[in-house]
C-alpha cells in the first residue's frame, strides 16, 4: 500500500523537543531547569502529542481506511508501534521490582504505584481506562493506554460514518471536554481516571487540524516565507505561554487541545525560519526518538532517585519535599544543572538503544506478519 503523504518534518523536532521537556519534568533534581515555569507545567505537553497523533494517523488513514485497510489491520499497525516497547519498559519495572523484593523482602515491593492488581491491566495496554485511581507502573505509559482506545474510536468512526464522519469526531471532542469538565470537577490534567476524555479531546483536535490543513493548503503556498515565520513564532509564543502560565487556571486549561492545534496547523506547512530550525538533524534525531524518550525516561528517573538514596551515605544529599514527584535531589556542590543535562543524555543514549533494538524490530515484525504492503508513514 503506497502513500503520498507528506512528512511533516517541523512537526518531528516539536514532538522530539516536548519529549525532552517531559523528560526534565519528571526528572527529581533541582536547579533552574526545574525551577523554570515550561518545565514546571510540562505535563501538557502530552496533549499535544494527543494532538499530533491524531493530526498524523488522519493525515495517514482518514482515506486509505474505509477503501484499502481493514479496521484490524490498522489496530495490528498500530499496536505494533506502540506496544513492544511498552512491553519491554514494564518488563524492567517488574524485573526491578522483583530485585527489590527479593533483597528487601516483599514488604518493600509491589506496593503504591507499582500495585499487582494493576500487572494485568498493564499488559493489556487499558491501564488508563478508568480501572485504576492512579497511574501505574511506568507513569507515561497511560497515556499510550488512552490512545488505543482513541485509535479504536477513530477507526470505527471512520469505517462506518461515511459523510457523517467529521460531524461525528465534533461530536466525540465536545462530549469529551464537558465530560472531563463535569466528572474530573474541572481538573483537565486528569490520567488514569478520567485521562480516556482528555486524550480523546487531543486526538480529535488533531483530525480537525489535518482537515484545517487540508483546507488551508492552496491560500498557504501563496504565503511568503516571512508571513509564515511569524505566524509560526506566534503559534510557538502562544503555546509556550499557554503551558508556563500552567494552562491559565482552571477553565482556560481546557483550551489546551485548541492551543496545540493551533501550532500543529501552522508548522504543519513547513513554509518558516523556525520550520527550518527544526529541520536540524539534532531535532530530527529527537523526534525519531521521542517515543522511547517519553517510554524510558520515568525507570531511568526513579533508579537516579534510588541512587541518590544509596549514596545519601557518603554524599552531603538533599531531600527537598516535590508536589509532582515526592522528593526531589541535590547534591551539594553538584550544580543541578550538570545532573539534569547528564541525565537527558542517558536518557538519549539509552533511547537510541530502545529505538533500534525494539521499536523498529517490533514495528517491522507485525508489518511482515500482516498480509500484503502494510508500510506507512504515520509515527505517532
Amino acid at each position: 500500500m503506497s502513500t503520498s503523504t507528506p512528512h511533516f518534518r517541523a512537526l518531528d523536532g516539536w514532538r522530539g523537543l516536548c519529549a525532552l521537556l517531559v523528560a526534565l519534568y519528571h526528572f527529581p533534581g533541582t536547579g533552574r531547569f526545574e525551577d523554570n515555569a515550561l518545565v514546571r507545567h510540562a505535563d501538557f505537553f502530552v496533549d499535544f502529542f494527543f494532538v499530533l497523533s491524531g493530526f498524523v494517523i488522519a493525515a495517514n488513514y482518514l482515506t486509505r481506511l474505509p477503501e484499502a485497510s481493514a479496521g484490524w489491520r490498522f489496530m495490528a499497525l498500530r499496536l505494533g508501534r506502540l506496544y513492544p516497547l511498552h512491553l519491554a519498559v514494564f518488563a524492567a519495572f517488574l524485573g526491578f521490582e522483583w530485585l527489590q523484593a527479593t533483597t528487601q523482602g516483599f514488604g518493600a515491593a509491589f506496593n503504591g504505584m507499582n500495585q499487582t492488581d494493576a500487572i494485568a491491566t498493564n499488559m493489556l495496554l487499558i491501564q488508563s481506562w478508568g480501572l485504576h485511581d492512579t497511574i501505574t507502573w511506568n507513569g507515561p505509559s497511560w497515556s499510550i493506554s488512552t490512545e488505543m482506545a482513541a485509535y479504536a474510536v477513530f477507526a470505527l468512526i471512520t469505517l462506518t460514518a461515511g459523510s457523517a464522519r467529521f460531524w461525528i469526531f465534533g461530536a466525540t471532542l465536545f462530549v469529551s471536554l464537558g465530560l472531563l469538565w463535569r466528572l474530573s470537577d474541572g481538573v483537565f490534567l486528569s490520567t488514569a481516571d478520567y485521562g480516556l476524555l482528555r486524550c480523546f479531546a487531543g486526538f480529535f483536535a488533531g483530525v480537525f487540524a489535518f482537515k484545517a490543513w487540508e483546507t488551508l493548503r492552496p491560500r498557504a503556498a501563496r504565503m511568503s516565507s516571512p508571513a509564515f515565520t511569524l505566524a509560526e513564532a506566534s503559534a510557538a509564543s502562544l503555546a509556550i505561554l499557554f503551558v508556563c502560565l500552567g494552562g491559565g487556571g482552571k477553565v482556560l486549561s481546557f483550551a489546551a487541545p485548541f492551543v496545540f492545534a493551533a501550532a500543529v496547523i501552522v508548522f504543519s506547512f513547513d513554509r518558516g525560519a523556525l520550520s527550518r530550525l527544526l529541520h536540524a538533524r539534532a531535532f530530527q534525531s529527537l523526534g525519531l526518538l521521542s517515543y522511547s524518550i517519553y517510554m524510558v525516561h520515568t525507570f531511568l528517573a526513579l533508579r537516579f532517585a534510588n541512587l541518590m538514596e544509596a549514596l545519601s551515605g557518603r554524599l552531603d544529599v538533599t531531600r527537598i519535599p516535590d508536589a509532582r514527584d515526592g522528593l526531589l535531589y541535590a547534591i551539594s556542590g553538584v550544580p543541578g544543572e550538570i545532573l539534569s543535562i547528564a541525565f537527558l543524555a542517558l536518557v538519549i543514549a539509552a533511547s537510541a538503544l530502545t529505538y533500534r533494538f525494539i521499536e523498529v524490530p517490533g514495528r517491522d515484525l507485525v508489518r511482515r506478519w500482516l498480509p500484503g504492503n502494510a508500510n506507512t508513514q504515520a509515527t505517532a
